[in-house]
């Protein structure tokens, strides 16, 4: 079986598997979804699971950590809107973040710019 293709595999056993566990062993989960992104670094799913957990569990330190991932995803691939969006909620976590600043001040929200919630 070519690479792609047991990764792909992988990745979907992981996902079956993060499905059935995921809030009632959160650590197990975060490390099926970090699993992932070993094999896949730019799963947005598994950057999104992880994100919903450490929301629900409060550990927004972890969380800011993974939305910046996310953001920074989004913007390497132009989708610009969505990090906007991305970078909205990394602002509401810790109004003085860098990074959110910095993508603020570049303009980048062109297509948001009058609609805030983006």
């Amino acid at each position: 079986m070519p690479q792609k293709r047991r990764q792909k595999k992988a990745i979907e056993c992981f996902y079956k598997a993060a499905a059935k566990i995921s809030f009632s062993n959160t650590n197990r989960a975060i490390a099926i979804y970090k699993k992932i992104l070993n094999i896949s670094s730019s799963d947005i799913p598994a950057y999104e699971g992880i994100i919903n957990i450490l929301s629900k569990s409060g550990l927004v330190a972890e969380q800011k950590k993974y939305l910046l991932s996310l953001a920074q995803l989004y913007q390497n691939t132009g989708d610009f809107k969505k990090a906007n969006s991305i970078f909205r909620k990394i602002q509401e976590l810790d109004p003085t973040n860098k990074a959110a600043e910095v993508f603020f001040s570049r303009g980048k929200t062109n297509a948001t710019k009058n609609n805030p919630q983006g």
